[in-house]
């Protein structure tokens, strides 16, 4: 695998997280290690409990993360050919890697206190996180956007394998739901763009993610992307904050300039991810490959403190492109 070694090292050893596990991702990047652990959201209750059982490893088994999963969360064989497969065929799983179940796992402390009738997706493609939401809260009304045209056919491709109900696609930028919705959603879901420095663990080629202008520049972009979204969130409703990279420049630093300028949003903390929680940011929680148990992201989950106030909706202007199966 082809890494800046300098570039990472820069990183690492200026991040409490990653400066202890330095040499672990040291070995995992020089040895060229697939590090994904393969998952599924399950829809279908056929035949659920026997599909392709796995040996998990002790450490995942004995986490706090995965004995709080909900049973329609699934561990798959690495074998399995999802494009030949009739459950998948059919909707009746969405495939994943255990990190996107982590970095969506503050669905599962909303889910045991508050009734979601709203959510929005802004970043969807390729649609786990709209799998997630759509799972956890199946009734809830979902708004899965993405605002890059090239993504917009996995999204559309996905929604429709997976027969989702009530639930609109929408391609706009983020900006357009800012000045079209206030005060509205009971959870958004923020899972910006960035570096990517997971993916290289999976094996592919991503020669810049190391690299500080790229990462800064990323930063800057989730930024603005946070303080937008935290406009369209009701009263005590959530943001759930998630990248799947490491560098605590677009992580912890991006949540902790966002709180020092919104007092009204407060971190939650979810004692299941405990054994995650980051040592730059309190209640933030970063997963690392060398954990074993996918190749990593980060977390959190932000609750708005604002008293009620008057809400706002415009549909026409977040470019809406579909309504798919609504319940009747």
């Amino acid at each position: 695998m082809i890494f800046n070694r300098k570039f990472f090292s820069k990183i690492a050893k200026g991040d409490l997280v990653l400066s202890s596990h330095y040499e672990k991702l040291l070995y995992l990047l020089e040895s060229d290690i697939d590090c994904s652990v393969r998952a599924s959201i399950w829809f279908s209750e056929e035949n659920i409990n026997g599909f392709a059982p796995i040996c998990l490893s002790s450490d995942l088994e004995s986490a706090k993360f995965y004995n709080q999963l909900p049973s329609y969360f699934k561990f798959v064989d690495s074998s399995i050919i999802h494009s030949q497969n009739i459950y998948y065929n059919n909707g009746g799983y969405y495939p994943l890697d255990c990190s996107s179940i982590f970095m969506a796992s503050p669905l599962f402390y909303i889910m045991d206190r508050e009734q979601i009738a709203s959510a929005v997706d802004l970043c969807a493609s390729p649609g786990g996180k709209t799998a997630a939401i759509k799972r956890v809260f199946p009734h809830a009304t979902l708004l899965s956007n993405e605002s890059v045209g090239g993504r917009i056919p996995a999204l559309l491709s996905n929604i429709k394998r997976m027969r989702f109900d009530n639930i609109m696609l929408s391609r706009a930028k983020i900006s357009n739901y800012s000045n079209s919705f206030c005060n509205f959603f009971d959870l958004v879901f923020l899972d910006v763009p960035c570096s990517g420095q997971s993916m290289v663990f999976a094996g592919q080629q991503n020669d810049g993610c190391f690299n500080p202008i790229v990462i800064n520049r990323c930063a800057k972009i989730q930024r603005a992307l946070l303080q937008e979204s935290s406009n369209i969130v009701k009263s005590n409703g959530y943001v759930i904050y998630s990248t799947c990279t490491f560098s605590k420049e677009e992580n912890e630093e991006v949540v902790e300039s966002f709180l020092s300028k919104n007092k009204n949003f407060e971190l939650v903390e979810l004692t299941y991810l405990s054994e995650f929680e980051s040592a730059n940011l309190p209640r933030t929680y970063k997963l690392l490959p060398s954990f074993g148990f996918g190749l990593g992201g980060f977390t959190a989950l932000l609750r708005c403190k604002d008293q009620e106030l008057e809400t706002k909706s415009d549909y026409e202007n977040i470019g809406l492109m579909e309504i798919y199966y609504e319940e009747k």
